[in-house]
């Protein structure tokens, strides 16, 4: 019997690169926004400015290195990060953290479990 293959709401993806000597890469998906207002001020907004966004709705987005880095002047060790944002209007918060556990529970989060924020 054959089966319609359908795309994902969230279809995945992943990139990598090579910087220096240091494999980078980065597993992500793409959410469709379907009408919904996803950037702004006040509430009505799935990642209203100022409030912290896993930087991906419907799973999370990792970021991983083979070697130590340095980012924005962060010394980051090798090895697997989620990343999580606080959009603004004019410019974004990034923090790489070290609980790959933490997904969207917000309200566990701790600044000790910071790679780097910039």
């Amino acid at each position: 019997m054959a089966q319609i293959r359908t795309p994902l709401p969230s279809p995945t993806g992943s990139v990598s690169t090579v910087v220096g000597l240091t494999d980078v890469r980065i597993d992500y998906s793409r959410p469709r926004i379907k009408g919904r207002r996803i950037f702004g001020e006040g509430a009505g907004f799935l990642a209203p400015y100022g409030s912290i966004w896993r930087t991906e709705p419907t799973m999370e987005l990792f970021i991983s290195f083979s070697d130590d880095v340095k980012i924005e002047g962060s010394k980051v060790p090798a090895g697997k990060y989620l990343i999580y944002t606080w959009p603004g209007p004019k410019e974004w918060t990034v923090s790489l953290y070290k609980d790959l556990d933490l997904e969207d529970r917000y309200e566990n989060y701790d600044k000790n479990k910071e790679a780097a924020n910039f």
